[in-house]
């Protein structure tokens, strides 16, 4: 069956937010100490941004494996 373009775009949505929100953990662990609170601020935004967004996967029964968010849990890899 071939997907739909909505399930293209949450697919590489998923993707992307992934990506940036590892990006902003590794950039956060990384920067000066003056400069730690705007990145922190990053970080927790994409935690919540994840975080909101498998929960409505989840609600909705929608596999989060679909909207590839299954192998980020925004608890362990994002705080």
């Amino acid at each position: 069956m071939t997907p739909t373009t909505a399930e293209l775009f949450l697919r590489d949505l998923g993707t992307l937010l992934k990506q940036k929100a590892l990006s902003a953990r590794q950039d956060a662990a990384q920067t000066r100490a003056e400069d730690r609170d705007y990145k922190l601020g990053f970080l927790m935004a994409y935690h919540e941004v994840i975080s909101l967004w498998k929960q409505q996967a989840e609600a909705f029964g929608i596999d989060v494996r679909s909207i590839c968010l299954d192998d980020i849990d925004p608890d362990s890899d994002l705080l």
